[in-house]
């Protein structure tokens, strides 16, 4: 399942992002890493994803949602 069709309120696993390695980069320095547990915090069918990892919170927008691959 991709994180922008998680549900708000539960948690998962990152299993795999497919995205460039800048932005992987980025999101590693946020703490966003496959195998970081996330709890959604916000998810919607038309906008950004909230959530929170490692005790950030980060919004993520809608194409990057799509691109961050959960466990199920």
């Amino acid at each position: 399942m991709v994180l922008a069709n998680a549900q708000k309120g539960n948690r998962h696993r990152v299993s795999e992002i497919l995205t460039s390695d800048m932005v992987q980069g980025k999101l590693a320095a946020m703490g966003l890493v496959p195998g970081s547990e996330i709890e959604i915090l916000q998810s919607s069918l038309h906008g950004a994803a909230i959530v929170s990892c490692r005790g950030a919170q980060l919004v993520l927008g809608r194409g990057l949602a799509q691109m961050i691959q959960l466990e199920d």
